[in-house]
Formats: C-alpha cells, sequence, structure tokens
C-alpha cells in the first residue's frame, strides 16, 4: 500500500535552499532529496491569504475557484479506509484540514521563547516534526502531513548557529529572536539587513536537520520504498531585496511568492529531474494524489495537473498551454487594493485587477466585502476607492531575477498581452475549464532574447 509523507513550511524561500541555487544555505537533506526526485523550479502561491493556501493544497482548485463539491485529499483517503493525520503547530491549518475532513489532528502548542537556544533540537520548529517523528517510529502510514509555521515561528536558532553563515569579517549577526519586519531606508546599516539573512538561513539550517531525521525514520522503516515524500514551501520571507525585511509588509515579487517543490514519489526511475513549466499550489495536490494512485472524481473538477506526465522541452513555447501561466489574483484582506501579479515564461507583472479582469470578476471580488458593498453604483464607486494609485510592474524574466529593472513604460504592449491572457486564465478559471486554455504568444514565451 502506498503512503505519502508531505512537509509544508511557511517563508522558507528558494533564496534560502540549496538544490535552488543559495550559496549560504545549509540544507543537506533537502538538497539530497532534489538529487533523487522531482524539482518544480517555477512554481508559485495562488493567493496570499494562508487558508485558501491550504485549501489549494488540499483541493486542487485554484484560489480564485469555488468549489463544486466536498471534495478534498482528507475526504479521499477516508473514502479508501485509508489512515490520514496533520502534524501542525498552525491553528489555521489545523481548522482547515478538519473543515475538510481530516479526523485526526495533531495541533502543537509552543511555549513562548524570549531568547536564542544553545541545542538546535529545542528550537520552536523542531516540536512539531518531533511529534510527526515519534508517530512515523511507532508505525504510522497512510498520509503523514506535517504543515510548520516555519520562518513565521520565532528565529531562535543558537547563536553559534548563526555565526556559521558570517564571512570574514561581518559582524556578529542579530541576537534577537522576535521574527523581524522593518524598511530598508538610508537609516539602516547593511550589515543589519546581510546579518538577517544568516539568522535566516540558520533557522532554514534547523528546519533541514529535522527533515533529515524524519527522512531517517521513514528509512528504517520496513515499508520505506512504499513511501512518496513531498517538500514544498509556502512562498519566502523577504530578507531586503524590496526595500524590506521580514514580516509585515505585503508585496507582489518572486522572493515572496515562489514556492519550493520538490517530490520523490516511491516508483520514481529518473533521478534528480527538473521541470521549468509553471506550476501553483493545485498542481502539487493532484500530483500527490497520483503518487498514491489515488483518483480525483471529475464532480472536483480540480485545476491542478499531475507534473509527473508532462512531455519535455526546453522551449518554452512548446509547453503544454496549462503551464505558461501563473496568476494570483490578491484580495482586500491583504493590503494590496485588488492587484493582480502574473507571471509567464518570459515575463513577471503586477497591474490593477480593474485593469486585468473582466466585470464578471471584479463583480466577484467586490462581493467578497458582503452586502455592505450595496448596489453595483456603490461597487463601482467602491472600486475606484479601493484600488490604490501606484505604477504597474513589468520585469523580464527570467534575466532579471530580483526584479530591480520596472521597465512597463517601454513595454505597454506586453503588458496588454498579460492582460489578456489573465482575462483568458480567470474565465477558465470560472467555467472550471484549464484544459481549454489557449497557448500563450510568442512574446510572452521567449526567452531568449
Amino acid at each position: 500500500m502506498k503512503n505519502a509523507l508531505a512537509i509544508v513550511v511557511e517563508g522558507v524561500g528558494t533564496g534560502l535552499i540549496g538544490a535552488y541555487g543559495s550559496n549560504t544555505a545549509a540544507t543537506p537533506a533537502i538538497d539530497q532529496l532534489a538529487a533523487q526526485g522531482l524539482v518544480l523550479d517555477q512554481c508559485f502561491l495562488d493567493s496570499r491569504q494562508l487558508s485558501t493556501q491550504l485549501r489549494s493544497l488540499w483541493t486542487g482548485l485554484h484560489a480564485r475557484q469555488e468549489a463544486t463539491s466536498e471534495w478534498s485529499l482528507w475526504r479521499a483517503f477516508e473514502e479508501n479506509q485509508r489512515p490520514a493525520a496533520l502534524y501542525t503547530d498552525c491553528p489555521v491549518a489545523a481548522d482547515i484540514a478538519q473543515q475538510l475532513g481530516c479526523k485526526q489532528v495533531t495541533l502543537i502548542s509552543l511555549e513562548p521563547v524570549t531568547e536564542p537556544v544553545e541545542d538546535p533540537a529545542e528550537c520552536s520548529l523542531m516540536t512539531v516534526f518531533a511529534a510527526a517523528a515519534e508517530a512515523l517510529a511507532e508505525g504510522v502510514d497512510g498520509l503523514v502531513w506535517i504543515h510548520s509555521r516555519g520562518l513565521r515561528l520565532a528565529w531562535d536558532a543558537p547563536l553559534e548557529l548563526r555565526e556559521k553563515f558570517l564571512d570574514p569579517e561581518d559582524p556578529v549577526p542579530p541576537a534577537e529572536v522576535d521574527a523581524p519586519g522593518f524598511e530598508v531606508d538610508a537609516s539602516v546599516d547593511p550589515d543589519w539587513v546581510i546579518g538577517w539573512g544568516q539568522v535566516a538561513a540558520a533557522q532554514t539550517a534547523v528546519l533541514d536537520d529535522a527533515i533529515a531525521a524524519l527522512y531517517a525514520t521513514v528509512a528504517t522503516r520496513p515499508d520505506a520504498a512504499q513511501w512518496s515524500l513531498l517538500f514544498a514551501s509556502l512562498g519566502g520571507v523577504p530578507l531586503g531585496e524590496h526595500g524590506y525585511v521580514g514580516w509585515g509588509k505585503e508585496q507582489l515579487h518572486g522572493e515572496e511568492l515562489g514556492c519550493a517543490a520538490i517530490i520523490l514519489p516511491s516508483e520514481y526511475e529518473p533521478v534528480g529531474q527538473r521541470r521549468g513549466e509553471l506550476c501553483q499550489l493545485p498542481d502539487l495536490a493532484v500530483t500527490l494524489m497520483h503518487c498514491l494512485d489515488l483518483e480525483i472524481p471529475l464532480l472536483n473538477r480540480a485545476w491542478g495537473r499531475n507534473m509527473l506526465r508532462l512531455a519535455y522541452s526546453y522551449n518554452a513555447t512548446a509547453w503544454d498551454p496549462l503551464h505558461q501561466l501563473a496568476v494570483l489574483f490578491t484580495a482586500e484582506a491583504d493590503g494590496l487594493g485588488g492587484q493582480v501579479w502574473v507571471r509567464s515564461p518570459a515575463w513577471s507583472a503586477v497591474f490593477s485587477a480593474s485593469a486585468g479582469c473582466d466585470d464578471r470578476s471584479r463583480e466577484l471580488r467586490v462581493g467578497e466585502l458582503g452586502d455592505s458593498a450595496g448596489d453595483l453604483a456603490e461597487q463601482r464607486d467602491w472600486q475606484a476607492d479601493a484600488v490604490p494609485q501606484f505604477v504597474e510592474q513589468l520585469y523580464v524574466k527570467p534575466d532579471d531575477r530580483w526584479e530591480v529593472s520596472d521597465i512597463a513604460s517601454r513595454c505597454p504592449e506586453v503588458l496588454q498581452q498579460l492582460r489578456n491572457a489573465v482575462d483568458s486564465f480567470e474565465e477558465s478559471l470560472r467555467k472550471h475549464e484549464r484544459e481549454h486554455l489557449a497557448a500563450l504568444d510568442e512574446e510572452l514565451c521567449r526567452t531568449m532574447r
């Protein structure tokens, strides 16, 4: 019988993981998984709200879609009379899982932290992993899902571990344990920004130790060959790339929206394969289901697709249209004023939702405010007031990795093409018809210029 161990953490961006090109990371366990499995190089969030992200992971639906059935990953295991358990230090994850049918939820309560610990095993984020490792050692099977708040927890890595990430002549890194959240302006010492990056690397090293212990536990089991492994991060913490370090300011940039995603099915022959096609959280859900030989009923009309079955091509214009575009629609709760983030193989852009979505989608978005939004005329007034005045953003990909050269004013035709693509994307979302997405124009896919 096939089993799965899924590890999902918040805030660990791809820039903190060796397998994704970090030159400062210490993540040997994650890197080993990447060397053996399938690495998705361009996986992105579909929402800024954690509750919606989890629904995408556990239903296979895009964050913008409404469910057409009560199906979920948790209910699928129950229907197949297989055990499924969630271990988490996040109350939101526990609540959403229970709403979606998870019968076995272990919610870990953490003690407040006031200073760095002396032993990495004492770090806050290790607690939920220890609970899951104990269950695995006792023989639990089926689906074991670990959701950790990751870098949203206390940054309590030992001082000695933090100092391992120093370069020669670097000052001592910060000794604080509260996750940072500050603007980077002229008054901020650059060494302070770098120091917080070193603390983040130390926290990620602690996470990697926890993952290594879990993998070692699975490897000692007699049914080790029957376990599929998934590691995924839900976006990354900003570390100064766009003028902010830590939590507290929502932005729409790659370092915050990109997800690490590595999958090792129990029956997988190619070693160390990487895929460049664009994907989002629903694709991880469906891929994991296929690893477990579980079917998603047609009634659910899942948006996600199995990433293990894609034809291979270096040329993005030849990619399946289903994987040429990633879109995130912000909600008013995000504090981003209804903006849309869109990524194609060759471009990344942010623009106003009122410019990128059709009337139907705008009415749906206003409807999220409840009845107080009033009639249609009042809704239109609200739209005009709610959408902030900001400069549209456009970045060349993959060249402008850090998104520092905004060329929106120079390429209005590209922005319009992306708006049209978003309109088509949202229409397909509304109809639950991802297979009807048309291939993008060559200009949006051509990465060789």
